[in-house]
């Protein structure tokens, strides 16, 4: 059975719009700090201080090239947020507000390094892993899979097991519990009819 689709709000509406205008901002300062419209490339900027020589920690200049990836998946994402299906979605209301700020960090990041202000450009770069680890940690869990498949709790223990317990929970009749005297006939007592004081 289809789970109804969770309803949206003006804010939820307000929030997608504003996730997507952040990942666009994102996406235009990253081409503009890749080189395009006469910029130069983050590699070149403060007499190569970013380039992949620069350090024996500078990660090689094809390493970059995820950002390519990164920008894919915030696009994909702002899309998603838009759809009036996903909108209302519990994963998307705890983390949105967190990528659309990491987003514009993004961007300032890369404004900062054009400007060559190296030392406030990291800070802004931690700030920005900052707000991407706490929107990881605000997402909720998946919803379980469709169909069942034991998604509640474990049934609770039955009674624990006694000296006495059988298949089915009930006790044995009281003449054999251990103790008690077997009836006459089950230790070998002559019946009242061949008692002696019935003999002739």
């Amino acid at each position: 059975m289809t789970s109804p689709a969770p309803s949206s709000t003006t804010s939820d509406l307000l929030r997608a719009v504003a996730l997507l205008a952040s990942v666009v901002i994102a996406v235009v300062v990253g081409t503009w700090g890749a080189g395009a419209w006469g910029a130069t490339p983050v590699e070149e900027v403060a007499y190569g201080a970013l380039a992949d020589d620069a350090t024996l920690l500078s990660p090689a200049s094809t390493a970059f090239s995820i950002w390519s990836v990164i920008y894919t998946g915030l696009a994909v994402l702002a899309v998603v947020a838009l759809l009036p299906s996903r909108r209302g979605s519990e994963r998307l209301r705890s983390s949105t507000w967190l990528v659309a700020g990491a987003s514009l960090l993004s961007a300032a990041w890369i404004a900062l390094v054009q400007a060559e202000a190296l030392w406030p450009a990291d800070i802004v770069i931690v700030g920005m892993v900052a707000l991407l680890a706490m929107a990881g940690r605000r997402l909720p869990p998946p919803p379980p899979p469709r169909g069942g498949g034991g998604g509640g709790p474990p049934p609770p223990p039955g009674p624990p097991a006694g000296p006495f317990s059988r298949r089915g929970g009930n006790p044995p009749p009281p003449q054999q519990l251990s103790g008690d005297p077997a009836p006459p006939h089950e230790r070998g007592a002559p019946p009242e009819s061949q008692s002696p004081r019935f003999r002739r």
